[in-house]
């Protein structure tokens, strides 16, 4: 579960990788919906209404990796009666079968950062449309990690469209002096009612009338300006769409605490070391009553070993530590970003 709530419109700020740079002593850190304690390493204006990042919840096929669904882990969508839910892609099904391969993006690992790669003839669009908080010339902040070793004039990298796909708006493209890098590059558009300000690496690089609005009733496509208009070459890590304009002290934050920044575990489920035997893996944690494992044969501690997940850490289990062994495993994993409020359960894209 990743939880997050902002407290009186005040910002998360990390106190990892930031701290070195000076910027987040004044932020006040999140607060657990959970367990009400101080957490939180992402910073947030207002709430998170697209929340995405390829670390966590991407479906992609074994054959060849294709993306077909980006899970988003921000407020918006989820369908009639839901708060939350949303997801660009639909799991494949936004094109015909045949061409699933050929429309849809792909999924890579660029070093240790997992990413959704575009080739120009890709996107995904989202299944929910824009809230109204942030259509118009509202306050709100689009933050994207990108890579591209090769931009280039008139290429999109996501925007809005109408249902039907008939009508486009507000398109992100490559501000004036974006140098070509094959590092990632981390971009914000900070807009209010009547500016826009665009920042790339933590620096603002122009200012100017208000252009990036987004209509209402329109749907996010990633790749390019529209589903039938795709056009971004590059990989995406990160994308965000705040619902409040951003402080210069949050971007700067974002941007140094890098492209994985809000990517780590937190514990809070289960945290007795006397009562649960506890094993982590990247995302999980996964707890088995003590006094249940106590009970168990040996028949059954090798059951339970067979069962659990390859990627846990530290070994396996044995009755001398256990005191014996299948009672009640459960995987449960708090991902400490820090965002919008509203959380909902969130699971490893593996």
């Amino acid at each position: 579960m990743r939880v997050g709530r902002m407290r009186n419109g005040i910002a998360v700020m990390v106190l990892g990788p930031c701290l070195m740079a000076g910027v987040c002593l004044a932020m006040e850190k999140e607060v657990s919906l959970v367990t009400k304690q101080p957490i939180g390493e992402l910073a947030v204006a207002g709430r998170l209404s697209i929340d995405l990042h390829a670390e966590f919840m991407v479906s992609r096929t074994y054959e060849k990796d294709t993306a077909l669904n980006w899970y988003n882990c921000g407020y918006s969508g989820g369908g009639k009666g839901k708060k939350n839910g949303g997801n660009f892609g639909d799991f494949g099904f936004q094109v015909p079968y045949k061409e699933r391969d050929d429309k849809y993006p792909h999924a890579v690992t660029v070093g240790k950062v997992r990413a959704v790669r575009f080739d120009g003839n890709d996107f995904m669009k989202g299944n929910f449309v824009v809230e109204t908080k942030v259509v118009g010339a509202q306050n709100m902040a689009l933050e994207v990690w990108l890579r591209n070793e090769s931009p280039s004039k008139g290429e999109h990298i996501l925007g809005w469209q109408s249902k039907d796909g008939k009508e486009a708006s507000a398109s992100l493209s490559y501000p004036n002096g974006f140098t070509v890098s094959d590092k990632w590059r981390h971009l914000v558009v900070n807009c209010a009612p009547g500016k826009e300000n665009w920042y790339v690496d933590g620096v603002k690089v122009s200012s100017g009338k208000r252009t990036m609005i987004i209509k209402e009733g329109h749907v996010m496509v990633l790749g390019g300006a529209t589903a039938d208009k795709p056009s971004f070459k590059g990989d995406l890590a990160a994308v965000r769409l705040h619902d409040a304009a951003m402080t210069e002290e949050e971007i700067a934050c974002n941007f140094k605490g890098g492209v994985m920044l809000g990517t780590e575990l937190h514990n809070w489920w289960r945290t007795e070391p006397d009562k649960w035997w506890v094993k982590e893996s990247e995302h999980f944690r996964h707890c088995v009553d003590k006094t249940e494992m106590a009970q168990w044969t040996q028949r059954q501690l090798k059951e339970f070993n067979d069962r659990v997940p390859r990627n846990v850490q530290h070994g396996r289990a044995d009755l001398p530590d256990l005191f014996g062994a299948v009672g009640h495993a459960e995987f449960r994993g708090e991902r400490a970003a820090g965002r919008a409020r509203g959380r909902h359960q969130v699971q490893d894209s593996d």
